[in-house]
């Protein structure tokens, strides 16, 4: 068997600029399958086919209210990503006014864990909202 990826339909149907690899990028891609005829057995007809190789979807997992007692020091958000990127946290006092980094008084802020995407990754976002006592 004999299996030839392409990057068009063009290419697949001009039969060009085919490769043997597998494609890894994000994109859509052309394969064409063939049988040629050997060992006693006839050629089979050619399977082409369509494929897609899509972004990686990222989750952000973190609990929608996180608590912390005061103790001086500041009070990051606690979250995880399933994918190997690095989101930004953004964090707001109760009134919308935006912070320099992680709280550290006492009072209810929101952080907001976001992830814009990449050529591999799509993006994501999460919501918490982060209580000091």
């Amino acid at each position: 068997m004999v299996i030839t990826y392409f990057r068009s339909e063009e290419d697949l149907h001009a039969d060009r600029d085919g490769s043997s690899e597998p494609p890894v990028e994000v994109g859509n891609y052309y394969v064409r399958i063939r049988r040629p005829a050997g060992k006693g057995y006839r050629a089979g007809n050619d399977v082409t086919v369509e494929y897609h190789i899509q972004k990686a979807l990222v989750t952000i997992t973190a609990e929608a209210r996180q608590e912390f007692a005061y103790n001086g020091s500041p009070r990051a958000v606690v979250f995880s990503v399933d994918q190997n990127v690095e989101p930004d946290v953004t964090y707001r006092t109760a009134r919308g006014a935006s912070l320099n980094g992680a709280p550290i008084e006492r009072g209810v802020y929101s952080a907001v864990i976001s992830w814009s995407g990449d050529a591999h990754h799509m993006g994501a976002s999460k919501e918490v909202e982060l209580v000091i006592r």
